[in-house]
């Protein structure tokens, strides 16, 4: 699932949580400003050619669900902007969706391509729904039948509120037929999430049942993980009891986790509550990274406190990521006071000396660039040149047991282009695409210019472009469905 159209289907969460660097990881705040491309090419042209270049790529092979997917999402994107090319990739992805042979992906595929279709031919879209919710109900395995209609519950829930309740119900039916009570729990999870969207009420009664069904589960690890998910998908819901479930942890490691869910949730309603817990961690990181990550959420409103707190951060890292989140909030109010904060961040950038440190440095001179480039775009064009040829001048050395065919570090370094690429891939695309075009690593060059034409099509507030919106519990219900399910 990582051909160029499957990356559009959600966000780049999973990259950032990779370990690689905690700054911020691209795409213009909502409402900024995007820098016209230097060769003159317009976003929809340039969206044009790159999927253009996407669709002649799909490979006939690799697994018909995957392909149906994969041209199911790029059909979608590209309804955008071209309705007639949108519609025959539609109509491919619905001829493979139909030869599938396994309900789940059947079913799957074809509200994918029921999603491409609503702005081309919107009643065949519901025609296809009709076709999916019954493959759907036809799944004889309980586990697979609740990950299904809860997946396609998730993808209709902005446009088809009604058919999405009834999938969500038949979902939540099959979930708690579930005898595994970890994977009980991840389907219960993933529909507290639906609800939310759908019934708020049923949400939290759902909660009470997942949080049973986590209770319950024998093994300590595996109880603590499924808490600590519960965890980051309550705190936004109801603090106070993700609060409660994350000091019933045992380990400090995991409560300090779970509860930096609660303390970013809480930023914005009760910033004194997000910052006292985030202070009582003892641990240096963890307690910089919930900082960062109530400064974050805090930015937008209350600029000054969120300075305050970015500036007392101890661990660079997360100080470098929370004075650029300040610095983007205050970039169209106070410029001036925006310019100074990036140039901290700019200071914290240029300590990462180390030869290890050298994809962490280019992509925090990214991020550096992306907020400058509202500011003073002249230090921006400079500052992404720099980024660009430190990420380009990555070595690393291969073992000689590595001697043939593409080792790890070079997928390391693909990932440090693809890091600054993605940053940079609404201040400045050309110069992201032709970042993304030297990686050697055919499936992360894939994904990189797969964001890039999400960014370039996004507008403010545009959840168009994302399928699950990246959700956890979402990529763990598509797995036993890509495999077979």
């Amino acid at each position: 699932m990582s051909h160029i159209a499957i990356c559009l289907l959600a966000d780049d969460r999973v990259f950032r949580q990779s370990g690689m660097v905690n700054w911020p990881s691209g795409g213009a705040a909502p409402g900024a400003p995007q820098r016209s491309s230097g060769t003159g090419e317009d976003d929809r042209a340039r969206a044009a050619r790159l999927l253009a270049e996407a669709t002649s790529a799909i490979p006939p092979m690799g697994g018909d669900f995957a392909r149906a997917c994969t041209l199911a999402a790029t059909a979608r994107v590209l309804a955008h902007i071209d309705l007639d090319r949108a519609a025959g990739l539609a109509a491919e992805a619905e001829r493979i969706a139909r030869s599938l042979t396994s309900p789940g992906q059947s079913a799957l595929a074809l509200i994918y391509v029921a999603t491409a279709l609503a702005r081309v031919d919107p009643k065949h879209a519901v025609q296809l729904a009709d076709r999916a919710e019954r493959a759907a109900r036809s799944i004889s395995d309980e586990p697979v039948r609740a990950d299904v209609l809860a997946l396609a519950a998730d993808v209709l829930a902005s446009t088809d509120r009604d058919r999405a309740a009834r999938l969500a119900d038949d979902a939540e039916r099959a979930a708690q037929s579930i005898t595994d009570e970890d994977r009980k729990t991840r389907a219960l999870t993933y529909l507290v999430e639906i609800q939310a969207k759908l019934e708020p009420d049923r949400a939290a009664r759902l909660a009470d049942d997942a949080e049973r069904a986590a209770q319950s589960i024998t093994d300590q690890g595996r109880r603590t993980r499924a808490l600590t998910y519960l965890v980051e998908l309550q705190a936004k819901l109801d603090p106070d009891r993700a609060e409660r479930i994350a000091r019933s942890l045992p380990d400090e490691d995991s409560r300090a986790s779970a509860l930096t869910y609660v303390a970013e949730a809480l930023a914005k309603t009760d910033s004194d509550r997000a910052e006292q817990i985030a202070r009582s961690f003892t641990r240096k990181y963890t307690k910089a990274t919930a900082l960062a990550g109530i400064t974050r959420e805090l930015a937008p409103t209350d600029p000054a406190r969120a300075e305050r707190i970015a500036q007392s951060i101890k661990e660079k890292d997360s100080q470098g990521s929370a004075l650029l989140y300040v610095a983007e909030a205050m970039a169209a109010t106070d410029p001036a006071r925006a310019a100074r904060l990036a140039a901290d961040a700019e200071r914290i950038a240029r300590t990462y000396t180390a030869r290890g440190a050298q994809g962490r440095r280019a992509s925090a001179l990214a991020n550096v660039s992306r907020v400058l480039a509202q500011i003073d775009p002249e230090h921006a064009d400079e500052l992404a040149a720099e980024a660009e040829r430190v990420a380009q001048a990555i070595t690393y050395p291969t073992p000689k047991y590595l001697q043939t065919g593409q080792s790890f570090y070079e997928h390391q370094k693909a990932l440090d282009l693809s890091q600054v690429a993605r940053v940079l891939s609404s201040s400045d695309p050309d110069r992201a695409e032709r970042i993304a075009r030297s990686i050697t690593v055919e499936p992360e060059k894939a994904n990189t210019l797969g964001v890039i034409i999400a960014d370039t099509l996004r507008e403010p507030d545009d959840d168009a472009l994302d399928l699950f919106q990246g959700s956890r519990f979402a990529e763990q219900a598509i797995l036993p469905v890509f495999f077979g399910g």
